[in-house]
């Protein structure tokens, strides 16, 4: 199945999409780290995804081939992603949307359920961000991350903690190096961790996650060590109509590590819950 490249202005910014598909419309939101875009971590689940829906795969703001504005004029806040997702899906006009979203881009689609239900239908999360963790928890990720340098061997240990040891993290890496060496995008990646070290990452409160009242499909890696499990237990007692589905054996890029799995249990919740 052919995946276009297009563009839209949403809001704003410049954004670059990728699309194949047709049927109802699904919205894929990729997470953070040095290099992310829509091609880097959902090029796996497109194709059978786009075998029941219509698939959209954006490149956030600051991310891939979107607009990267100068941080002198642009907040890369967790409020900005929110609003240039909700831009995103007004302007295609395809609304309530699907939304699935990957870690940041999980934390970005929590964002978007709780400020803009309207444009909402259900939800797929995986090892997103969103709830506090305690102080043992963030300390476990960053010993993974010797700093957030662009270099090949930092990109390199941010793509093995999201994977594992026996992952083949090279055509990552590459892929994720020569994206950074715009200048725009190193810039837009400091912006943006500059900002979540200032503010804790992202947390909502859990009133506003307990208002979510869309169904969402909570995806957690086992043996996850960006995120532990006892954050999936949390998002499941703070959402009301969520369920769990926690695969084994694998890293927190469930969605590269097991394409396979995440489209077959991703599709049939849409499909069906």
């Amino acid at each position: 199945m052919p995946i276009e490249s297009r563009f839209i202005d949403a809001g704003d910014v410049r954004t670059h999409y990728l699309f194949a598909g047709s049927g109802a419309p699904v919205v894929l939101v990729h997470g953070g780290g040095p290099g992310t875009d829509s091609q880097d971590n959902w090029a796996a689940c497109i194709p059978g995804l786009a075998e029941h829906f219509s698939v959209y795969a954006l490149d956030t703001v600051g991310s891939g081939r979107s607009d990267k504005p100068d941080p002198a004029q642009f907040e890369y806040s967790q409020p900005a992603r929110n609003r240039h997702l909700a831009a995103f899906i007004e302007t295609l006009g395809v609304g309530p949307v699907a939304l699935v979203g990957n870690a940041l881009g999980g934390g970005t689609v929590l964002g978007v359920a709780i400020e803009r239900p309207e444009l909402v239908s259900k939800l797929v999360i995986n090892g997103a961000l969103g709830v506090a963790r305690a102080p043992g928890e963030k300390a476990a990720a960053r010993q993974y991350l010797p700093s957030r340098e662009v270099s090949k061997e930092n990109i390199a240990a941010f793509v093995r903690m999201c994977t594992d040891e026996q992952h083949d993290i090279g055509p990552e890496v590459e892929y994720r190096y020569l994206l950074m060496q715009d200048p725009a995008a190193v810039a837009a990646y400091d912006a943006t961790q500059a900002w979540l070290s200032a503010n804790g990452a992202v947390v909502y409160p859990d009133e506003a996650l307990n208002g979510i009242r869309q169904p969402t499909l909570v995806v957690w890696a086992k043996h996850n060590r960006v995120g532990p499990f006892e954050l999936a237990l949390r998002f499941i007692d703070l959402l009301p109509n969520s369920w769990l589905y926690v695969i084994p054996n694998t890293g927190h890029w469930t969605m590269v590590m097991r394409p396979d799995e995440f489209v077959r249990e991703t599709a049939s919740f849409l499909l069906h819950a």
